[in-house]
């Protein structure tokens, strides 16, 4: 959530307090805290009656602030932060955005006023290493939910690289989303980062969950929402139709409260502006400016809230002079509740506390009675504000039905093609560069239009009693049928229909010729008729849709998709390499996207018929009958891996419910297709309760990963799933399953070890009889964690622009066909490190003095001779870049220049690299790439792929992952199954990127990396060394003060202990395979 500046006036910074040293405040009795508070707050107020500003001011200036604020943090219950937190009426809690001056060294805080909540005005910033007995994180010396950390250090997660910059010291850590955050015996913070707040769950846990989310705990109508507390910002929602805004108060102190969203300029001065008390323009629509002393001002201002010192203020109008008929029941004069002219311009028809009605109606506090409707001012800013502003941002980047656009209204943009079929036919546009907010021309899909309606008779009109019921019927004309938009039990023929001139009624519509039809027949598939498959069981990968030339080379026969853009996309694709007569004949698993956020699982989403599901549900619907008759389709998958962010055991009641909910109403738009969905990895609990509460489901899919990929049968029967499954993702193991280097670097596997792996999981699923087929991840690339742990194809442009097939799609590509590849890829047996003992593996990474030139040596073959004439055509392609564990999905920067390759007359010679670490940075990790290639035309020529990380390369990357998805009007031909290269060479007809380079064909790769660290041993004269010196005589005579340590410990014992007590102090040592 953001705060909207209402005032532009400073806060305590503006303030200069005399410097001097901070002494302990004294304590006070706790039964004097309230009433001194009060006192405080009340000679505050009293002042502005007797002092003029430039004395008040004068005697602000001389104040010790601090005493004002110490007074307040005493006076505050600090277990009773966010919602829960008592509001004084005008200020809530104090909002202090000065820091505290540096407390003297020899400053002294009691248990006791740590326990009051002091701590953060006394302690911060001071060291707090030894007070919290030489440990980094939770202290209850800093205070509750408070850690002591140092930036850069290896500190506990709690830390989350807060701290001091070059000591630890105590900061108050914010609960992240999704973390505790209170309960029984809880020690930790109870607050939360901003945008959550702190939910009870049950009597002995609460959690940060979104606070937008959690209406009930929004803050309440002109009550506290935000600010600063302990010089870090916290902040809630508000209730519905208010807004948290930051509203100067006077004295110079802000505060942020829950404002109703119509009123402008809250709490500031309006007389200038508005010239007479009463209702005002400047202060917002159906707002007025009042008088905070008036009597027997205009209605409007009667009863008014006021916010801020200011005499004449802008303020929130209970009663307005435009309401009409005030008090008199408005239903019979109105259509319905919402806005009527009956109850004046601007003025709503609505009942208290009714649900029901429309979003003008809430919010609304002053009712004149509750038994019926009545005319009352919205509070909320109506859907006619809205027509036509922008509203991309508002409605959660999703075109289409939009309630902040109002009842009835939708998100749409002139020409995007992709939005859906609300937006179609309509022709009024304030701007064609972004979506806006439009009526839509009717309620029917204009896009399921029939094309043929020139052949089509009676086109819209109701055939039901012209026909006799559904199905074939002359009255529409010659091949055509009498048929109802998503009507299961109309006749078989009309479940091929795609054009629809009307979903009111039935109407005459085009049918197929062939309706294709997939079932699962016997634990097998068969499509039309035929089995679809070796035995019936699918040979797939799962991708966006690009590479498809290459899939159907390799034998697959079809390609997973996760949303609807990337399975029109995919559709669209085949058809065209169909119509070139390019490969063999692919299908596409159509995978629909459904939220994967917790909180649309949760409270009033729950409830089947919610408004944001039957909008989602209203898309869903029109793509899969626009594209339910499309023999490439082989069948729809709802959702994929729901329930990682809410419970990935047992994901939850709510969210089965909802997905049996979307299961059956895509089955009635299209009973020719089986309808599944994927979950992450086994659990019987999560299984379990799938398989009781989503009856309609016709498979489950699983996406697992390395060994998790094993006996999924036997398990799948524990649960007591007896229907087919079907790997829906598998590939090696994930960086969440293997070993660790010391530096918590993931030890990816080498292409050829997972191209093992791969086949074995392919070859179970054949032997299963309940096993429907897999599909391969990822088929493409994709940067996770590296750019080749999921990829098949390589399309790291710091390698170049071949775009070659990994040794793993030869590995599948044998198993899917039975036949081995002409040409085999290199394969990788080793990768070694030259240290101290010469050639020696690296199973966990390797540290590297710094200064030291780093030598690593690849060992592979290339099949089947492997001689010299084999290693021909072959290159060897090394990269560097950094690593950063902590972010998988950010793609590292290239290192250009740091690897030094081996030239001689045989490409093998390539296979060692050096790597001078002098260049690079201590500390630091870094990740060295090796790629061997086969088949590489020696006439590569002059052409450049775009530099990896430029302008062109991250454009392109952009519009594969994103823009072809959000605004495929921006870029017409080109989909999410588009391919580098197409998407480069559309960008360099506008001039924003060269002319892509013609990949070269054939070309396949085998790859690994090693991960390795900078490191540093201590030597004299440096202080670390002779910390370790004085730590070796302290050994020696008092050896039980050192766990862990002995006197026979080396000096790379002594210094990892000591680099763990003081990171900044002595650095990491280097471990024993150290280059030379």
């Amino acid at each position: 959530m953001h705060y909207r500046s209402v005032d532009a006036g400073g806060g305590l910074d503006d303030l200069e307090e005399p410097t001097q040293a901070r002494s302990v405040p004294c304590r006070v009795d706790r039964r004097w805290q309230g009433p001194l508070v009060l006192l405080v707050l009340g000679c505050l107020v009293c002042s502005l009656a007797f002092w003029d500003g430039a004395d008040l001011m004068k005697r602000l200036k001389s104040m010790r602030w601090s005493s004002l604020v110490q007074a307040w943090t005493q006076g505050a219950d600090h277990n009773q932060l966010g919602t829960e937190m008592a509001d004084d009426g005008l200020l809530g809690i104090p909002f202090i955005k000065s820091m505290p001056e540096e407390p003297s060294p020899d400053s002294h805080v009691t248990k006791e006023e740590v326990e009051l909540g002091i701590s953060q005005l006394a302690v911060a910033r001071v060291d707090c290493w030894n007070p919290c007995h030489s440990k980094a994180g939770w202290c209850h010396w800093c205070g509750r939910g408070r850690a002591c950390c140092r930036q850069g250090a290896d500190d506990p997660a709690e830390c989350r690289g807060f701290g001091g910059s070059w000591r630890h010291e105590c900061v108050r850590i914010p609960s992240p989303a999704g973390g505790q955050c209170g309960g029984y015996g809880w020690q930790g913070s109870r607050h939360c980062v901003p945008g959550y707040a702190c939910i009870p769950v049950s009597r002995h846990y609460s959690e940060c969950r979104l606070a937008e989310a959690a209406r009930e705990n929004c803050a309440a109508p002109y009550s506290v929402c935000g600010g600063w507390y302990d010089n870090a910002p916290w902040e809630n929602c508000c209730a519905d139709g208010h807004q948290c805004a930051q509203i100067s108060v006077g004295l110079g102190l802000k505060a942020s409260k829950c404002v109703p969203l119509s009123l402008l300029h809250a709490g500031q001065s309006c007389m200038a502006h508005c010239q007479a008390a009463g209702e005002c323009a400047w202060c917002g629509a159906g707002n007025a400016c009042c008088s905070r002393s008036g009597k027997g001002g205009p209605i409007e201002c009667r009863d008014a809230q006021f916010l801020t010192f200011e005499t004449f203020q802008c303020v929130a109008s209970k009663y307005s002079p435009t309401v009409k008929h005030w008090g008199q029941e408005c239903l019979p004069h109105c259509r319905g509740p919402g806005m009527c002219n009956w109850c004046g311009e601007g003025s709503a028809c609505c009942r208290e506390g009714d649900a029901g009605d429309p979003r003008e109606c809430h919010g609304v506090r002053s009712f004149s009675r509750s038994d019926s409707h009545v005319c009352v001012r919205p509070v909320q800013k109506v859907f006619e504000d809205h027509v036509q502003q922008d509203c991309w941002q508002p409605c959660d980047k999703v075109p289409g039905y939009c309630s902040w656009c109002g009842q009835g209204m939708a998100c749409c943009r002139k020409g995007a093609q992709n939005d859906p079929y609300e937006c179609h036919g309509v022709t009024s546009f304030s701007r064609h560069d972004r979506h806006v907010c439009v009526l839509p021309l009717s309620a029917k899909p204009p896009s399921l239009l029939s094309a043929s309606s020139s052949i089509v008779n009676h086109v819209g009109k109701d055939c039901w009693y012209e026909c006799g019921g559904s199905g074939f019927c002359s009255w529409c004309g010659a091949g055509n049928a009498c048929c109802r938009f998503g009507a299961h039990f109309d006749a078989e023929e009309c479940s091929g229909a795609t054009d629809f001139s009307s979903v009111q009624h039935h109407v005459c519509v085009a049918v197929p010729s062939i309706i294709n039809k997939v079932q699962i027949s016997s634990q097998r598939i068969i499509f039309n008729g035929r089995e679809l498959g070796a035995g019936g069981k699918v040979r797939g990968v799962a991708g966006t849709g690009t590479h498809a030339e290459e899939a159907s080379d390799a034998g697959v026969d079809a390609i997973r998709t996760w949303s609807l853009q990337q399975s029109v996309g995919a559709l669209k694709t085949l058809k065209a390499l169909k119509a070139k007569g390019q490969g063999r004949e692919l299908k596409v698993a159509a995978g629909i996207y459904l939220s994967t956020y917790k909180d649309k699982y949760e409270g009033e989403f729950c409830k089947l018929d919610h408004a944001w599901w039957k909008e989602q549900l209203r898309e869903i619907l029109s793509n899969v009958t626009m594209h339910r008759n499309d023999p490439g389709l082989l069948w729809w998958q709802a959702g994929n891996e729901l329930e990682l962010q809410t419970d990935w055991a047992g994901g939850s009641e709510c969210m089965w419910r909802r997905l049996e909910w979307v299961v059956r109403h895509i089955k009635v738009a299209d009973p020719n297709h089986p309808v599944g969905t994927a979950i992450a990895g086994f659990h019987a609990v999560k299984v379990g309760r799938i398989n009781s509460l989503c009856p309609s489901l016709d498979f489950l899919g699983l996406n697992v990963y390395g060994g998790d990929a094993y006996k999924i049968p036997q398990k799948l029967w524990s649960a007591g799933w007896t229907r087919p499954y079907a790997i829906t993702e598998f590939g090696a193991a994930g960086a969440w399953m293997v070993p660790r280097s010391p530096w918590k670097a993931p030890m990816e596997p080498s292409s050829t070890q997972k191209a093992m792996g791969l086949r074995q999981i392919h070859q179970e699923c054949l032997a299963q009889e309940s096993c429907l087929g897999t599909f391969a991840f990822m088929w493409g690339w994709k940067w996770e964690h590296t750019p080749t742990w999921f990829s098949t194809f390589n399309e790291w442009r710091a390698t170049g622009f071949d775009e070659p097939a990994s040794d793993v799609v030869q590995s599948m590509q044998e198993v899917w066909t039975g036949k081995a590849p002409r040409h085999p890829a290199p394969k990788i047996t080793a990768i070694k490190v030259w240290g101290l003992e010469g050639p020696t593996p690296a199973p966990l990474g390797v540290t590297v003095q710094r200064g030291a030139v780093l030598r690593v040596d690849v060992s592979a073959v290339d099949m089947p001779n492997n001689d010299a004439k084999a290693w021909e055509n072959n290159d060897v392609v090394w990269v560097l870049t950094g690593d950063n564990p902590a972010s998988p999905s950010q793609a590292a920067a290239t290192i250009p220049g740091a690897v030094q390759v081996c030239q001689g007359t045989s490409p093998r010679d390539k296979l060692t690299a050096l790597v001078p670490t002098a260049r690079l940075e201590e500390g630091h990790a870094y990740r060295l790439y090796a790629f061997v290639r086969d088949h590489v035309p020696q006439s590569g020529g002059e052409c450049l792929p775009p530099q990896d990380g430029g302008d062109c390369d991250l454009a392109v990357r952009w519009i594969l992952s994103e823009g072809t998805n959000l605004h495929a009007d921006w870029y017409p031909g080109l989909s999410p199954a588009s391919s580098y290269a197409e998407v480069q060479e559309f960008l360099h007809e506008s001039g924003k990127c060269p002319p892509p380079c013609q990949a070269r064909k054939g070309v396949t790769e085998a790859y690994v990396n090693m991960p390795f660290k900078v490191c540093h041993d201590a030597t004299f004269p440096e202080p670390c060394a002779r910390e370790i010196h004085n730590l070796e005589r302290n050994l020696s005579t008092n050896p039980r003060d050192f766990p862990g340590l002995s006197p026979t410990s080396s000096s790379k014992e002594l210094q990892a202990f000591l680099h763990g007590r003081s990171p900044s102090l002595c650095p990491a040592p280097c471990d024993h395979c150290e280059a030379s």
